[in-house]
């Protein structure tokens, strides 16, 4: 047997979620990883089939009877390795498949969010698909999460010609029995929100009897998932043929070129996808798979060409050619689908099998104002909570499919006075389109991709000839008068070339190796200089790059050795250390590097031997200090009056006196404590 495993390019695999690139429904999503197989212990290949690995989203769902249902929305597959055509069977062994694979910009599918008793997320799939092994099965899977959360914004609930807002209208009206009538208008946000979105909703509400007022008003958010049935999705619901196999095309495009045009992502998508998706272009947050929902083309590095699987069985009777999204020049010609509240568009008119309720976050207030018409005005602010993490409960997102749909709903109600009393009533729901992300967060996002795009063909070294090549390239065009090289020309060492390799150099080596700066009324021969900048040798482009790169390092030492030696070095050198003139370019290269080094050394040995000018002073601050102590022991011996000889020795004796009576004592304390412990074990011996 073998294992299987699955490792990142661009960082740890060991942790939960596998790394990526890119921004679901805002930009190509890139995983890129290599998987390998290792022999187990028997060390025995083991007779496959194939080795596929695949970018899947699913749905998942469980009953009341605790029965799960899963269904597959994105299927996206690489094949990395198959058999010959010719056998049944090949025998797999230790293996390496490195593989990218790019979801398109338009991908179909939902966030990662878990909910209660419903669950959306993707997953990174290698299978190896071997010969029938009893008690493990045909197949070996290995698979880690995908973090994706989609950046696109869902299609707006709102109907295609609503009222407008500016008017407020008072077209609407309670109709609970017994209770005073009050014509109401709400104005709630037309465009998605997103996390710490603030969502601002104004209420005009206008009562018919005059004597009724309005004391306060509540706003809650609430969010609605809607668990289908789950044969309330059928394919023949769908107005498609059964799906059939799409057969594999070579692509020539890489991913990179995918990249460019929102037009060539969308064309890579084929299969099987629902109409809604395809009337509405705008989101595939309203996706409506079957049991096969969608087959994508991918590319991988590990492989040349596409693999198209489809998940189910083809039929013999239908098959449907590759379905291609419609482009940008037809997307505007079709309104989005009108939403009501109590509507399901993922499933028949059949109602949903349970509806589980949730209050995101709400508020409410007592200071209606009233104006000369009768009709009270407020304005409620509320602020949609920040996203959460995957490992807790998700907030989720506006989103229809077979299995469930997801809400939000804004509810006011009321509370008014009558002569009657008291009444509290509840005016009619307004849908809300709540997406994953927010306006800032996309727009932060589609800067960053930006940048990585713009960072990918450039080099991370930051050597100097790097930044001279870039300034040579956009500098003045050759053939004009005024100019001038930006980096003065030098030739490549030579053995002749003694001003290059001397502490001292003369005036005209000086100036053969150093272009002095323009000084007024004084030309330049240009020609010498484009003709010693093409002799010049080619330089790798970084600073540590071998023995290429120290053809300056002579020529740098020579003029920081000069810059100390020779008063006149300042005038003959263009590494002087005096100010430049304006329109002169900074000497950069290695020799460069390499004074500056030298100068820090420098500073360094400075740096030292200040230190150890104050060791020498704490060290003889330790000195005076030591014998300062010395002159106060000798001055506290003095003070003390010289006892006499034989006082000390009596002293002495009768301390040992002292010390061998408490010893005597001592040991009679212990021969009495022996005694009577030998009596008390002798007595009950006798007894």
């Amino acid at each position: 047997m073998v294992q299987l495993h699955i490792a990142s390019l661009s960082g740890n695999a060991g942790r939960r979620y596998f790394p990526f690139s890119g921004y679901l429904g805002l930009t190509p999503v890139t995983v890129q990883g290599v998987v390998h197989t290792s022999l187990e212990s028997d060390g025995k290949p083991i007779r496959a089939r194939a080795l596929t690995v695949s970018v899947r989203c699913y749905e998942t769902r469980i009953s009341r009877s605790r029965a799960v249902r899963s269904t597959l929305l994105v299927d996206q597959s690489v094949t990395l390795w198959q058999k010959p055509p010719a056998a049944d069977f090949e025998y797999l062994g230790e293996t390496e498949y490195p593989f990218t694979i790019t979801l398109p910009k338009r991908c179909p599918g939902f966030s990662a969010a878990n909910f209660h008793d419903y669950r959306t997320f993707w997953r990174l799939e290698a299978v190896l698909e071997h010969v029938p092994v009893s008690g493990v099965g045909s197949r070996l899977l290995r698979y880690y999460d995908l973090a994706l959360v989609r950046y696109d914004v869902p299609p707006s609930p709102i109907s295609v010609n609503p009222p407008p807002p500016s008017t407020h209208a008072l077209h609407l009206q309670t109709t609970k029995p017994r209770a005073p009538i009050i014509r109401y208008n709400i104005s709630t946000p037309t465009l998605p929100i997103g996390p710490n979105d603030l969502i601002f909703t104004s209420l005009f509400l206008q009562p018919l009897d005059p004597n009724v007022s309005i004391r306060s008003a509540s706003v809650v958010i609430e969010r609605r998932i809607d668990l289908h049935h789950f044969l309330a999705s059928t394919a023949s619901d769908l107005s498609l043929p059964p799906p059939s196999p799409v057969p594999a095309t070579p692509i020539s495009a890489s991913p990179a070129a995918t990249d460019d045009s929102p037009t060539d992502d969308d064309s890579t998508l084929s299969g099987h996808v629902s109409p809604r998706y395809l009337s509405d272009f705008r989101s595939p947050y309203s996706l409506t798979p079957s049991a096969s929902s969608s087959t994508l083309n991918s590319t991988s590095s590990g492989t040349s060409s596409s693999t198209t699987h489809p998940l189910l069985a083809a039929s013999p009777h239908h098959t449907t050619p590759p379905i291609k999204i419609p482009d940008h020049s037809r997307r505007s010609s079709t309104p989005p689908q009108a939403f009501s509240p109590t509507s399901s568009l993922s499933t028949s008119h059949d109602a949903p099998a349970r509806t589980l309720t949730m209050n995101v976050v709400s508020t409410d207030n007592s200071s209606l104002t009233c104006d000369a018409a009768g009709v009270w005005t407020k304005t409620m602010t509320l602020q949609w909570p920040a996203s959460r993490s995957l490992s807790r409960w998700a907030l989720g997102e506006t989103m229809h499919s077979s299995l469930a749909s997801v809400r939000f709903f804004i509810r006011v109600k009321i509370t008014i006075a009558s002569p009657a009393g008291n009444e509290v009533l509840e005016l009619d729901p307004r849908e809300l389109t709540v997406a994953a992300t927010s306006e800032a967060e996309r727009r932060v996002a589609l800067a960053k991709y930006a940048e990585q795009r713009e960072g990918v063909g450039r080099s991370k070294s930051k050597s100097p000839w790097r930044a001279r090549r870039e300034q040579e390239a956009t500098g003045s065009p050759p053939g004009r008068p005024e100019a001038v090289p930006p980096i003065p020309p030098r030739s490549a060492p030579s053995s002749t070339d003694h001003g290059r390799h001397s502490h001292k150099s003369s005036p005209r080596e000086s100036s053969s190796s150093a272009v002095p700066p323009p000084m007024p009324g004084r030309s330049l021969d240009l020609e010498a200089q484009r003709s010693k900048t093409t002799r010049r040798t080619t330089r790798r482009p970084h600073t540590s790059a071998g023995p290429r790169d120290k053809s300056n390092l002579p020529y740098a030492a020579q003029s920081d050795v000069g810059m100390r030696s020779t008063p006149d070095a300042e005038h003959t050198h263009t590494s002087s250390p005096g100010p430049q003139p304006r329109g002169m370019p900074r000497e950069s290269g290695l020799g460069e590097s390499v004074g500056y080094a030298m100068a820090e050394g420098r500073d360094r040995d400075r740096q030292r031997e200040r230190e150890r000018e104050r060791e020498r002073e704490r060290e003889k601050e330790r000195e005076r200090r030591s014998v300062a102590r010395e002159k106060e022991r000798r001055k506290a011996k003095e003070a003390v009056p010289d006892v006499p000889v034989a006082d000390v020795r009596a002293w002495e004796q009768e301390l040992a006196r002292i010390e061998q009576r408490s010893r005597r004592s001592s040991a009679g304390m212990l021969g009495s404590w022996g005694l009577m412990k030998r009596k008390r074990v002798a007595q009950p011996d006798g007894g």
